[in-house]
């Protein structure tokens, strides 16, 4: 079984990742103390993990990442308001490491260690996933999970360093359509006796997609609803006109 970077030999057998680094690389005592020069031993901690990560996803064949990735908003998404759970927010696995749950990005296996933002506005900080092949790490640093070894697929990592992923922004239509299935869906969180009352009690909008989408909701008739009328018609949406019908006028 072959995943990008990465061959695993069967269960029986033990891990092996190709290519390995030589054995030069390392010193007699399995560290790689050694290997570094004079100036490397002397810089920081962090970038002494950023050279053994460029070291990793050189020998897989993995390119560098950038820092920020912007991505689909939709791949964001938690599975409310009507919309399926992104790729990005299912592969959430703070809370079960070492057991990793992944997506892909361009052929790639990511991990997302941490998600914040608000409604459709989000960012994940993922990890692009390394193949481990036995070589000592860096001492774990706080406030990140770069250098934490993980399990996929029957094969150890190691997380390589973080990219923040981005949501795109939303469309007025696509802002419009969570309003209106955030009041109908809401609950106790959407208690208010009106749409129009459900809009006014939003924080103020962050673009202007969103400030527009919202306007043209205050504006239409829509927000005289209650939740019970907005779950309605957003089940049973209101006709359409077929294809190819002929508009009719009256005269009087």
């Amino acid at each position: 079984m072959k995943v990008r970077g990465f061959e695993y030999l069967g269960r029986k057998q033990s891990l092996f990742f190709c290519p390995k680094f030589p054995l030069s690389f390392f010193n007699q005592e399995g560290s790689m103390e050694n290997s570094f020069s004079t100036s490397e031993k002397q810089s920081s901690a962090a970038l002494t993990t950023d050279f053994l990560f460029q070291k990793l996803a050189a020998a897989a064949g993995i390119k560098r990442w950038p820092e920020r990735i912007v991505a689909e908003w939709r791949r964001f998404s938690c599975g409310l308001w009507r919309i399926a759970e992104g790729d990005i927010s299912a592969a959430y696995c703070a809370d079960t490491l070492p057991r990793l749950k992944t997506f892909s990005e361009e052929g790639h296996l990511f991990t997302t260690c941490g998600c914040f933002g608000r409604s459709l506005r989000m960012q994940a900080d993922c990890y692009p996933l390394l193949p481990f092949d036995g070589s000592p790490l860096p001492k774990e640093q706080p406030f990140t999970y770069e250098g934490r070894i993980g399990a996929c697929g029957g094969m150890k990592v190691v997380l390589g360093p973080k990219v923040v992923f981005a949501s795109t922004e939303p469309t007025v239509e696509e802002w419009r359509d969570i309003s209106r299935a955030q009041y109908a869906d809401g609950g106790w969180f959407a208690s208010q006796a009106t749409y129009g009352d459900f809009l006014s009690s939003l924080p103020p909008a962050q673009s202007e997609n969103e400030r527009i989408a919202v306007e043209r909701e205050m504006n239409s008739s829509r927000s005289c609803h209650s939740k019970i009328e907005m779950r309605n018609s957003l089940e049973k949406p209101e006709a359409q006109s077929s294809p190819g019908a002929s508009s009719q006028m009256t005269f009087f």
